[in-house]
């Protein structure tokens, strides 16, 4: 299996597999592992069972000795059932995987798949049988694929996209299109979907879900969703957070509480990455990226007449319309104003908003740094934003999204002004962070994940004083397919005391290690090795929990 992943790790694009979600597609043969690089080597997502467990790592090198918790992240598994393939990445059933450093050093990796009631009902079939986001299920008539339809929930549970720690200790994932998800943190058995006790779905459910954004300060977790209102009859974008002091127990009910309700147009809907946050305000960047809810019922409506789901028009890149920040009190909910920033921006990840001073007495300025892609959409058809398996132009969709540049944006909320510098930095930039620490404060160093094909992966570290950089390279022939971690060092002030966490996984034998670098000298420290029989595929959202 190892060898043939990486002789694969070398397979350019070849034929497509056939018709997605009809016939069983084998895909052990050549034309159905060539027909997609995300099905290839280290994008190959993990297939081999329910859980994984490996202790007594290989440690190189000195770890520090504070340095002691977890690593997390939320991984692909299953991407076909019984060889029926999902049909887009999005569908592949969820994981989560962890790298744990132990008080005395010792080090572990655990990987388990997500207990979903998508998950059993997949496998109860030995076929697809849930709703996902590209996927639907073979249903012998019409009728049955109508009443399947009218009995789906409007969110599922395959949750793969993002973990986030709240309340004392406790873990979620989640993803845009799925149910919050709490997952045990140490053996990552799955408690099941998040039980509420508050009525913010009572007018609408919930259909789409921004990703969520921890209050270093407060220790509250940010969301924001979309819902129809069933009174106002209209989009309704709702924000509202997980207050830090939820119940401890694993499993006990939840409460949000709402802190703003923005009307969201519609039927073409703009679909929120994230939402940033200051101590006064939430930002939230609504750029070309568009979910047509019409076309989307007419896509549903088409696979209940013919048994053939495409999703085709539903996403698309809404060239000319440009991207707006609105801007939020956290005081008392309203929208301060609404601001164009000029041209069509796909919105990464922010490395840190903070508020400064303006140039008039009592004036604020929000200042953000983020990785933003404005050429997302060019050259290409309506729906830049799929990632199918199985297509010919998935590569150049994968790869569109590291086409990024470093920007510094300051937005004047007094005189409406908006100024961008870009590039910041010269180097395209696919994910950047700071020290949490500095979190909602102004910054000094910046840390950016760049990526150019496999031969040129780098880690930089950004002065925004002297524009000095520095940088820390894999070895030759590693790739780095995970977002970055910064793990703070407990007890100092320095804003660049800490380590940088990264996988490195070599593409041609597909061995990974987690790397351990210094954050103030760029310096690799440690890195701590998973067996050969294993490796890491690519990963997304990454966290740190310490053992505390």
């Amino acid at each position: 299996r190892r060898g043939a992943q990486a002789g694969r790790c070398r397979v350019r694009l070849a034929e497509s597999a056939g018709r997605i979600g009809g016939a069983a597609v084998d895909p052990d043969t050549a034309r159905g592992r060539a027909a997609n690089p995300l099905l290839q080597g280290l994008f190959v997502p993990e297939d081999e069972g329910d859980e994984t467990v490996s202790g007594d790592l290989q440690v190189d090198g000195e770890l520090p000795t504070w340095l002691r918790g977890q690593l997390l992240h939320p991984v692909a598994g299953r991407w076909h059932i019984n060889g029926e393939r999902f049909q887009g990445v999005f569908d592949c059933q969820a994981m989560v995987q962890g790298l744990s450093i132990e008080p005395a050093g010792r080090c572990s990796y655990r990987r388990r798949h997500l207990d979903s009631e998508n998950l059993r009902r997949h496998l109860s079939r030995g076929q697809v049988a849930a709703r996902e986001l590209h996927s639907r299920p073979q249903l012998p008539s019409a009728w049955d694929r109508l009443a399947f339809a009218l009995s789906e929930p409007a969110m599922g549970q395959n949750a793969w996209q993002m973990l986030n720690s709240f309340g004392a200790g406790r873990l979620m994932a989640s993803m845009n299109g799925s149910q919050f998800m709490e997952v045990d943190p140490c053996s990552f058995a799955t408690l099941g979907p998040l039980r509420y006790t508050d009525s913010l779905e009572e007018d609408g459910q919930f259909f789409y879900h921004a990703e969520p954004t921890e209050d270093a300060r407060t220790g509250e977790v940010i969301c924001a969703s979309l819902r129809f209102s069933m009174t106002r009859l209209r989009f309704e974008l709702v924000l509202y957070c997980f207050d830090a002091g939820q119940r401890p127990e694993p499993g006990a009910p939840v409460h949000r509480r709402q802190l703003a309700v923005v009307p969201w147009g519609g039927p073409l809907l703009p679909l929120l990455h994230t939402t940033w946050i200051t101590e006064h305000y939430l930002i939230c960047v609504a750029s070309p990226a568009k979910l047509d809810v019409g076309r989307a019922m007419w896509n549903e409506l088409e696979w209940v007449a013919s048994g053939r789901f495409t999703g085709e028009g539903r996403m698309i890149w809404q060239r000319g319309d440009g991207t707006t920040a609105y801007v939020i009190s956290r005081e008392s909910g309203e929208v301060a104003g609404t601001f164009p920033l000029g041209e069509d921006i796909l919105a990464g990840h922010v490395a840190n908003v903070f508020e400064r001073p303006g140039p008039e007495p009592g004036d604020v300025e929000l200042v953000f740094d983020w990785p933003a892609n404005s050429s997302m959409g060019a050259g290409r058809g309506s729906d830049p934003f799929e990632l199918p398996l199985g297509a010919d132009d998935a590569a150049e969709v994968f790869w569109s999204f590291e086409e990024m540049t470093y920007r510094r944006v300051t937005i004047c909320l007094a005189s409406g002004d908006v100024t961008m510098s870009a590039p910041r930095f010269a180097e395209r930039v696919s994910h950047t962070i700071v020290n949490p620490k500095v979190s909602m404060r102004r910054h000094r160093f910046s840390y950016a994940l760049s990526v150019f094909g496999y031969e040129r992966h780098r880690l930089f570290k950004l002065d925004h004083e002297t524009r000095e950089r520095t940088e820390w390279a894999p070895k030759l022939g590693e790739a780095l397919k995970s977002e970055t971690v910064f793990v703070p060092e407990p007890g100092s002030d320095r804003e660049d005391a800490g380590v940088l966490l990264t996988w490195a996984t070599d593409m041609s034998s597909l061995t990974s290690r987690v790397v351990v670098v210094d954050a103030a000298t760029m310096r690799e420290l440690a890195s701590i090795r998973l067996p050969e029989s294993q490796y890491c595929p690519v990963t997304l959202h990454g966290m740190f929990l310490h053992a505390s």
